[in-house]
């Protein structure tokens, strides 16, 4: 028995390149340049189990297994709370790794990187991109390389031009803007062209009216007689495409113009050239009876003031009549 340890001593107690003796019982010690020392101090390492074998030049680095017979060689200490420690400086102080608590989390880290490097992804350009730069990502998201390529759909029937849908269609291409985001315009477009002609119609509409009424007011009960003869002139000086015109364009409804061919009409009349001959209602215009009215009312011999006279009482109705008409009843 006693031999037998002996000859372990000895095993253990030196070699050109072996550690402490340590290593037989509780785990290998650090590789050294030279011999671990005595026998003696070898012996210890054998009968408990705990004694490490320095190396030759020192003990050993972080992270290196020790001669511990507890943990047979695993790192311990700084090997697994400061994996860092081994890395340069300025990677040491990177901000990203901060995040990374040990080797196990750098590893998933890398891992993530790597999938997401084969990942289909657009890297957004930087504040000096160039209009080429920022072209590339149009590209990529969708938006044709050919101008002749650029497609937008509207709807067949659209108030929206064809030479206003063309120019935009260009410069939308130019812009980068997607297709589908320039049919997207092209439909608020004519949302707001519609609307735009609605509110432009209804305000032609209140302002005809409007005109109409007062055209009314000044023509009185003669309205309907003074507009019949007004069309039928415009219907005796103007060929069809002319009357096609007036009508498509509008300007049937310019009382202006209805009032100037109203007296076109007046001349026509007593030419003989519209109108029924010798026909007339004698149906005057507010303005034209208070004329009227005022002449009567300046002659003091004219028979509405002399009761004795035998047309007295038909210039009365005559004159009642005239009231009626100025004041717009028939």
């Amino acid at each position: 028995m006693l031999r037998r340890n002996m000859l372990k001593m000895d095993q253990a107690g030196g070699g050109d390149g072996s550690g402490g003796a340590g290593g037989a019982a509780g785990g290998a010690g650090a590789a050294g340049n030279g011999a671990a020392g005595s026998g003696g101090n070898g012996g210890g390492g054998l009968l408990t189990g705990q004694g490490a074998g320095a190396a030759a030049t020192g003990a050993a680095p972080s992270g290196t297994p020790t001669g511990d017979g507890n943990n047979s060689g695993k790192p311990t200490g700084a090997g697994t709370s400061d994996w860092k420690s081994s890395l340069p400086k300025e990677l040491q102080e990177d901000p990203s790794l901060s995040v990374i608590s040990d080797v196990a989390g750098l590893a998933k880290s890398y891992i993530s990187a790597q999938k997401l490097i084969g990942a289909n992804k657009i890297a957004i350009p930087g504040k000096h991109a160039t209009p080429e730069d920022w072209r590339e990502v149009y590209h990529k998201l969708g938006l044709p390389t050919k101008q002749e390529d650029y497609k937008v759909d509207v709807p067949k029937e659209t108030s929206v031009g064809a030479e206003f849908l063309k120019s935009f269609t260009e410069e939308a291409f130019k812009l980068g803007i997607m297709p589908n985001q320039a049919e997207a315009l092209v439909q608020f477009f004519e949302t707001q062209n519609k609307s735009a002609l609605e509110a432009m119609q209804g305000t032609q509409s209140n302002a005809i009216r409007e005109e109409v009424r007062k055209l009314r007011e000044e023509w009185g009960a003669a309205f309907d007689e003074k507009l019949s003869l007004a069309q039928e002139a415009v219907s005796h000086l103007a060929d069809k495409e002319t009357i096609d015109y007036l009508n498509k364009s509008g300007l049937t409804n310019d009382t202006k113009l209805v009032k100037l061919f109203s007296k076109v009409a007046d001349l026509l009349k007593e030419d003989g050239l519209i109108g029924k001959a010798g026909a007339g209602t004698g149906v005057l215009t507010p303005a034209a009876a208070q004329k009227e009215i005022d002449a009567i009312m300046a002659d003091l011999k004219h028979p509405y003031y002399n009761s004795d006279h035998p047309n007295h009482k038909a210039a009365v109705e005559d004159v009642t009549r005239l009231f009626n008409l100025a004041n717009g009843r028939k």
